[in-house]
């Protein structure tokens, strides 16, 4: 069995959450927004995770240093040298990161309940995907 580059199962992973947010955000209802902003926190932290594992870090390292907060994350890769092609996307991780660290989705969705906004959210998250796959060595 062929083993996975580094960091690669986090970005698979990464690319199911992207689906489920975009499956979640045409969905109606009245907990859309948490689906949504719950997904894309899981998308945003294990692709960028991924990078940092393809570049020599570790999960004990990404625990210690990481943990859930998505701002560190985006510093850590940027750091690395990776630049998202989205100049939106940093200040959507500075909005997203506090609730997702603390699991308080649900009090940022109360805030962000506008289509719109989620559609935009979906939509630069698949780009930070699209991003990282062209920025990651192959395998």
């Amino acid at each position: 069995m062929a083993t996975l580059p580094p960091g690669r199962h986090l970005l698979d992973n990464a690319r199911g959450f992207a689906v489920s947010a975009r499956q979640s955000a045409s969905m109606p209802g009245r907990h859309v927004g948490e689906l949504v902003l719950q997904s894309l926190g899981n998308v945003i932290e294990l692709s960028l995770k991924s990078i940092l594992l393809a570049h020599g870090w570790n999960d004990d390292r990404c625990q210690r240093e990481i943990r859930h907060d998505l701002v560190k994350a985006l510093t850590a890769a940027e750091d690395l040298g990776f630049r998202p092609s989205d100049p939106a996307l940093a200040p959507f991780v500075a909005l997203l990161s506090p609730f997702h660290r603390s699991h308080r989705i649900a009090a940022l969705a109360a805030r962000t309940s506008q289509a719109a906004f989620h559609e935009r959210a979906v939509g630069m998250t698949e780009q930070l995907l699209h991003d990282i796959i062209l920025w990651l060595p192959r395998p």
